[in-house]
């Protein structure tokens, strides 16, 4: 799975959470979530919602540290290449 597919999969994850983002704004870059209005909750939700998508585990940690698009799609594509 290539990282634009996951950034997909993380756009799908962040519309089911929260529709009143404008998931148009989202970038696959360093951009925090919260400067597109996802509170720290939001952020957790899509990451358990990509997580279920995906079947890749999260821990805690990696959740607080996945605060940017780039972040979290670069942690899914290393949990998906340990897994394979």
């Amino acid at each position: 799975m290539t990282k634009d597919e996951i950034f997909a999969e993380i756009l799908e994850a962040v519309s089911a959470v929260d529709g009143r983002v404008d998931i148009s704004t989202l970038r696959l870059d360093e951009t925090p979530f919260r400067a597109h209005g996802l509170t720290s909750l939001t952020q957790l939700q899509v990451c358990v919602d990509v997580s279920d998508r995906l079947g890749v585990p999260f821990s805690d940690n990696d959740v607080l540290l996945s605060s940017t698009p780039l972040r979290l799609a670069s942690l899914i594509e290393r949990r998906l290449a340990e897994a394979a």
